[in-house]
Order: C-alpha cells, then sequence, then structure tokens
C-alpha cells in the first residue's frame, strides 16, 4: 500500500540536482549589482568620513557654529556632528567593503551565507540616507534568490568542487 500523501517525487527516480530554474542566472546579477552598489557605498563613506572633518572646521571659521549659541554648545554640536559624520560613513564603507567581497565571491558560486550577510549588513546605510531603497531592494532580491532551494544546491554543488559551468550545464539539462 502506497502512502498517499507522499511526494510524487519520492517514487520516482532519485535525482541529484533539484533545479534552481531561472534563479541560478539570476546570482550573477545580482552578484554584479552587490558590486556596483559596494563601490558606491564606498564612495559615498569616503564623502561623509570627509564632511566629519571638513564640515566642522568651515562652520566654525566661518562663525556661524557659535552666533547663535554659546561657545561651548557650538563646539559640543561640532564634534557630536563629526562623530555621527564619522560613524555614518564608516559603515558605509564596512558594508560597501563587505558587499564587493561577497559579489565578487558569488559570482564563482562560493560564500552564499557572505552574501546574504552583506545584504543585511547592507541595511545599516539607513543611518546615512543614501542609497537605502537600492540597498533595501538588493536584499529582499537577494533573499529570495540566495534561499531558493535549488540556488543553495548549487553553491553547495560548487563547494563539492564541481565548475560553475559544469552547475549550469547541470541546471540546464534539468529544464
Amino acid at each position: 500500500m502506497s502512502n498517499p500523501y507522499a511526494s510524487p517525487t519520492a517514487t520516482g527516480s532519485p535525482k541529484n540536482f533539484d533545479p534552481p530554474g531561472r534563479l541560478l542566472g539570476q546570482v550573477k546579477a545580482i552578484a554584479i549589482c552587490s558590486i556596483v552598489q559596494g563601490t558606491l557605498e564606498i564612495i559615498m563613506g569616503g564623502l561623509y568620513v570627509a564632511m566629519a572633518f571638513v564640515f566642522p572646521v568651515m562652520l566654525n571659521a566661518q562663525g556661524q557654529a557659535g552666533a547663535q549659541m554659546p561657545a561651548e554648545q557650538a563646539t559640543m554640536m561640532l564634534m557630536i556632528m563629526g562623530i555621527v559624520y564619522g560613524a555614518g560613513g564608516g559603515l558605509a564603507i564596512l558594508a560597501g567593503g563587505l558587499r564587493i567581497l561577497a559579489g565578487i565571491r558569488n559570482l564563482q558560486l562560493k560564500g552564499r551565507v557572505l552574501g546574504v550577510i552583506a545584504f543585511f549588513v547592507g541595511l545599516l546605510n539607513l543611518l546615512t540616507c543614501y542609497c537605502i531603497f537600492t540597498a533595501v531592494g538588493l536584499c529582499v532580491w537577494g533573499c529570495i534568490i540566495y534561499f531558493n532551494p535549488g540556488v543553495v544546491q548549487a553553491f553547495q554543488l560548487r563547494k563539492q568542487g564541481l565548475s560553475v559551468a559544469e552547475i549550469e550545464q547541470q541546471a540546464r539539462q534539468s529544464h
């Protein structure tokens, strides 16, 4: 007596590759988008870090910071601005570097977990208000792709020693 609730593939011949379908092709696209996003985040982070030093000096030199408030409050405000811009820029540089590293590894179907971590760390750019829409979009798109069972299996096959071309060929043959 067979189980009426069994999966249809449970009774057929065993497969050693769960086809990732179109999503395997999107791994390359999202890896490239991550590299581009990371590059833009590093550039913006560098500008934020530069602004952490330049902006307080400019305001202090123009005398505008102390015109409306006592000198010690103005100094405190300038220090806080420097810290906020420096921290935001540092986070953007960190997230951008992580994205670039993950994107490069993901092009060779390596570092899937690193890629997922990079998507979520990239959301820290909310603090800089720069590229947050693309960061959220990449995170959602990346989670859809990188949590797909076929894509997970493709990364595992790569870890077992198969080349990217062999994995892509197997995926094409399974359609």
